[in-house]
Order: structure tokens, then sequence, then C-alpha cells
């Protein structure tokens, strides 16, 4: 696996740029491609990403490392594939991290492709990870969401219910402030969903 190269950048187009490097080009996507200059030397952090669509390989390239493990935990989320990845880094990598360190639920629906579910996927999954590597100054920011969210997951764990069902009453719930309210509310969604699961006779 090649995970960077350096070269020269010979060619932009929308999203997309040619890297020479050592004789050959090659032909990689990324994201803010503005921040790319024709003629200018660069070393890019690269993804090579199999699509079943297209039943090929595709280069993704990243000027900052961090942005490449980003990449990752993004593909790594139901909903978010290589492409839409590029399309929520558009906003810058640092950006879309704070965002799920911060748990901003609301903020993250707004980015390109990004639903209420997805979005609180991405904060229980990697809030944590993102948490520790933006730093301990980033802790202070934590919204009022993501701590109402890991309360509530807490409260349904200690009431006995799975961990399905409690992921499943997290993508639907609507966040507030009062834990019980959420907590009765999401019963009701897990009573809902057995309901209508159930055989009938």
């Amino acid at each position: 696996m090649t995970i960077y190269k350096i070269g020269e950048i010979v060619y932009k187009k929308n999203k997309n740029i040619i890297l020479e490097s050592y004789g050959s080009g090659f032909w990689i996507q990324v994201a803010n491609q503005e921040r790319f200059e024709v003629n200018s030397k660069v070393k890019l952090y690269l993804a090579d990403i199999f699509s079943d669509f297209t039943k090929s390989f595709s280069t993704y390239g990243f000027k900052d490392y961090m942005e490449r493990v980003l990449f990752f935990d993004l593909i790594n989320v139901n909903g978010i594939g290589a492409k839409i990845a590029m399309n929520i880094l558009e906003n810058g990598w640092q950006t879309v991290a704070d965002l799920i360190v911060e748990g901003s639920v609301e903020t993250l629906t707004k980015l390109n492709a990004v639903n209420e579910k997805i979005a609180k996927n991405l904060i229980l999954t990697y809030q944590d990870k993102w948490l520790k590597i933006r730093g301990a100054a980033n802790s202070k920011e934590t919204s009022k969401n993501t701590i109402n969210l890991n309360e509530l997951g807490n409260s349904l764990k200690v009431l006995g219910f799975k961990e399905k069902q409690i992921s499943y009453a997290l993508s639907k719930i609507k966040v507030t402030d009062h834990l019980e309210d959420m907590v009765e509310q999401s019963i009701k969604i897990i009573a809902t969903k057995y309901h209508e699961n159930r055989p009938t006779t």
C-alpha cells in the first residue's frame, strides 16, 4: 500500500489533479482543490478505494495525514462512501473533526449528504477518538447534545435494552435537555419497532 507520493502537480480540474512523480502521472481526486497549485511540488497522502459501482480503484489524495485518517473514519460509517466523504472534507478536515468532537448534530446535518442518523452515528462512534486527537482544548466545547446522547445510551443499557435497540432509538430520538423525557420517548420508539416486527398470527 502506498501511503504518500511526492511530486509536482501538472494539471488540475474540478476535484481532480494529476501528480507527476518519478516520470509517472497519477490521477488523484482531492478535496478543496483550490489548495493545490499547478507546477507546485507537494507531498500527498493517498488512499486507493475500490468501487463496486465502477469495478475499479480510485485514488484519493490528502494534504495532511490526519485528513486521510478522518477520510477512513467517514467511509466506515454506513451511508458514507468515498465520494461523499470527499464532499464532506470540502469543509476542511479540522472543521469536520471539531463538529464530531462538539457533538454538533445540527451542524453536521448541514454538510452534504449527512442526515441526522449519520451525524449521530459519527459522533457516537468517533467522538472520543477525535477528542483525543484534537486535544484537551476542544473537550470544553463538547455540546449538551452529545452529553445527553451518551447519558441516554447508558440509561437504556441500565434498563436492559440491547445494543441494537439502543442504536435504533438513538438514531430516531429528538435530542433535548430533558433526559427522562428522552428515555421515555426511546422506550416508545423501541416498543413500536418491536410491535412492527412482531409476527402476526
